[in-house]
């Protein structure tokens, strides 16, 4: 396979990833997935204002480490080796609320909702962040910062190598779909009929079908 096929077919993998993850956002805060997009592109880029040296990272797991922080609080990109790899992993594994990203939204002015009016057209409330349980927070934290680093990948125009995709595949975007078969119902319960619907029906199968499946193809 030519560079330039690996670009494109790593870019679709990605882009799909994103679509997956604006999806599962737009079903727990209850809006529409233009208004998920434009919440995770301004959280993402508050969170790329507080995270030296982010542009200057490469490789897709490199940008998740850029834009998180490791258990002990430690910014992951200041870790090397083995222990940036064992940090990245469980940050993106087990973020329970305290990374960059709900730091930049609390403390950085930036709502998670853009306003009232759309809402009401599709006969759902949107949902405020500080309204959300914990779990919901993780989720919503996980889908900000993959998104984030996706965005940052993309133009790079170089492929992720299939060892990184691998890890990504395994270590994150596993973990993060049975994060959400996990607590479906505790989820649903939070929502409304429409979103409840869409979450069981659509979030979770299409991420299963349109990220997992197509990342494990393609690494195996």
């Amino acid at each position: 396979m030519s560079q330039a096929t690996k670009v494109e077919v790593t870019t679709s993998l990605l882009l799909a990833t994103k679509n997956e993850l604006n999806y599962v956002v737009a079903c727990i805060m209850q809006v529409s997935t233009k208004t998920a997009s434009s919440l995770t592109e301004r959280v993402g880029k508050a969170i790329a204002a507080k995270a030296a040296g982010a542009a200057a990272v490469t490789g897709i797991l490199g940008l998740v480490s850029a834009f998180g922080t490791a258990g002990t609080g430690t910014a992951i990109a200041s870790l090397s080796g083995a222990a940036a790899t064992s940090a990245t992993l469980a940050w993106v594994g087990g973020l329970l609320g305290g990374g960059v990203a709900v730091g930049s939204v609390m403390t950085g002015g930036i709502a998670l909702v853009v306003g009232g009016a759309a809402y009401k057209i599709l006969s759902s409330t949107a949902r405020t962040y500080e309204s959300l349980s914990s779990v919901e927070k993780q989720i919503i934290d996980v889908c900000i910062v993959l998104i984030k680093a996706i965005d940052e990948q993309i133009p790079k125009q170089k492929a992720p190598t299939k060892h990184e995709l691998e890890v990504l595949l395994k270590c994150s975007l596993v973990p993060f779909q049975k994060m959400l078969k996990d607590n479906e119902k505790m989820i649903c319960k939070n929502l409304d009929i429409k979103n409840s619907m869409a979450f069981s029906v659509n979030a979770i199968p299409d991420f299963q079908s349109n990220v997992i499946g197509p990342f494990t193809l393609y690494v195996s």
